[in-house]
């Protein structure tokens, strides 16, 4: 088997840089094999990372891999599932023939099932902010070795303005953090929110995660503080990005989130030396 691990990789093209839009890598034209290598490849490798945009594509998937296993056809396995969602099918007023476009959190509860025990990213894309059904985030607590979350929205810059008017939806992010007790890096790039008021115990009821990954340009200073507080004893590196779109940002405002994090952080990344200024001076 890693004879056949090494002709796969051989076939895959990997002189590409990770993609911004969904889809997955190039191959090279490939040919019929034995039913050995068949179900080897099928099993490994080709659903390993799964890209799902359109309703139409997850709703065939999932009909396609539910009758392979009436079938006890062997069990495919994916490790990096990404998910692009709609906050709402209604918001916006968007014509129908759009709603029949979007993925619902239904069918991300769908998926999520068929591969449980196998995911370990989970990147979901959302139109504004994380909106899940609670037998969704319930499906999502259930992934047994889920270590990454990436949760993002559809504006990769996300414009000042709209940083700070944006609506409470404090309990459906909340609740995904508090379920997904397993996860070791967490990936913002998009508004999200917190209760407002927590205790010195608080942190006990969120997951050790070590990594926290942050696009400044699409979240508040004052709710990322309030993350870094309720993380702390976990945290141990920092990813600080997106700060060119900032303009006017003032590097002190981040001084707090320091400070809640300075006893136990090993490393920061930054995409900007700017905002390491408030720890520098």
């Amino acid at each position: 088997m890693e004879l056949l691990q090494h002709i796969f990789t051989d076939l895959v093209i990997l002189h590409k840089r990770w993609p911004r839009s969904p889809g997955p890598p190039p191959t090279t034209t490939l040919r019929l094999v034995c039913r050995q290598w068949a179900n080897w490849l099928y099993e490994k490798e080709l659903y390993r990372t799964l890209y799902f945009t359109t309703r139409t594509k997850t709703l065939a998937f999932i009909g396609h891999i539910r009758q392979r296993s009436k079938l006890q056809l062997p069990r495919a396995k994916c490790a990096h599932l990404y998910a692009y969602l709609t906050y709402h099918e209604s918001w916006h007023g968007l014509p129908e023939d759009e709603h029949e476009y979007r993925i619902t959190s239904e069918m991300l509860e769908s998926l999520v099932d068929l591969f449980s025990d196998t995911i370990v990213t989970l990147s979901l894309n959302f139109d504004e902010y994380v909106s899940l059904s609670n037998r969704t985030v319930a499906a999502i607590g259930r992934m047994e070795n889920l270590l990454n979350l990436r949760l993002e929205n559809e504006l990769w810059h996300l414009p000042d303005e709209r940083v700070t008017p944006f609506p409470r939806v404090t309990e459906c992010f909340n609740s995904l953090l508090v379920t997904t007790q397993q996860l070791r890096s967490l990936r913002l790039g998009m508004p999200f929110s917190l209760p407002l008021g927590y205790g010195p115990a608080a942190g006990s009821q969120y997951p050790p995660i070590t990594h926290l990954h942050l696009r400044l340009g699409a979240v508040k200073i004052t709710d990322i503080t309030t993350l870094s507080a309720l993380l702390k004893h976990s945290l141990r590196v920092v990813t600080l990005c997106d700060l060119r779109v900032l303009e006017g940002f003032e590097p002190q405002l981040l001084l707090p989130f320091y400070e809640n994090i300075r006893e136990t952080i090993e490393g920061i990344g930054v995409s900007s030396p700017i905002a390491l200024e408030p720890i520098l001076i």
